[in-house]
């Protein structure tokens, strides 16, 4: 996941340089402060993400795997971001315990990876892997929080 955060963090570079830049302005406008819920144990893929998910208009909270449930429990979020490979988590475990909690928000497995068994995929809406740029992320996050 780290590499795929320095990755992000490359490609946001010159966006990030732009003050004003419309696209900005139109993602806060259509987010409407959705909340994010952001579960990854690398701290540093973490903080990059967070600051692109925060500059394009999302509240994002953040948490390590042992305390994704408890805030599931805690709080009410839009959507789930998570990081496939977590010393805790491997594979569809968290995914389905946070379908039952919540059954209908929607989970984006975030990984390096690029192939998956299709169990591993059961609980999760969407999936954002190798090569995928932030705008490729957002447009997965829009579309499942659109209304139905």
């Amino acid at each position: 996941m780290f590499a795929a955060a320095c990755e992000l963090r490359v490609r946001l570079g010159n966006s990030l340089d732009r003050r004003g830049n419309p696209k900005q302005k139109q993602a806060r406008g259509a987010t409407n402060q959705r909340t994010v819920l952001y579960v990854d144990d690398n701290p540093k893929a973490q903080r990059v993400l967070t600051f692109a998910l925060v500059w394009t208009g999302y509240k994002v909270v953040t948490v390590c795997n042992g305390e994704a449930l408890e805030r599931m429990r805690q709080t009410s979020s839009d959507l789930v971001l998570l990081a496939y490979r977590m010393p805790q988590m491997i594979g569809s475990t968290l995914p389905r315990e946070i379908k039952q909690i919540n059954p209908d928000i929607p989970i984006i497995l975030v990984s390096g990876h690029t192939l998956f068994p299709p169990e591993e995929m059961t609980y999760v809406n969407a999936y954002v892997g190798k090569g995928a740029t932030l705008d490729d992320l957002l447009a997965q996050m829009k579309a499942l929080l659109a209304p139905a």
